[in-house]
């Protein structure tokens, strides 16, 4: 086999606890230096403009950091997959 069943439950409890964290935040604030990657990987000039008074301007205020609020569903979602994860490698150990 591929996986060993101490594999599928470890990643199984790092998944489960992953949606714990998911459903405790209400929301996140990236970093700048996040914000530009995503403003460069969605192509959105809003973000992380290169111009130059865009430029001028940001000498003197901070750059803008991207607020980031996952929907309700994302942190049940996740930890239902740690909890299949962790009961499939116990499974797997009784076979």
């Amino acid at each position: 086999m591929f996986f060993h069943w101490k594999n599928y439950f470890l990643a199984g409890g790092l998944v489960l606890l992953l949606g714990i964290q998911l459903q405790m935040v209400d929301s996140f604030v990236l970093s700048e230096g996040a914000t530009r990657a995503l403003a460069r990987f969605s192509k959105s000039e809003q973000v992380a403009s290169r111009a130059s008074m865009t430029s001028l301007l940001l000498t003197v205020h901070p750059e803008p950091k991207k607020k980031v609020q996952p929907p309700n569903w994302l942190g049940l979602a996740v930890m239902t997959t740690g909890v299949v994860m962790c009961s499939h490698a116990v499974a797997i150990r009784r076979r």
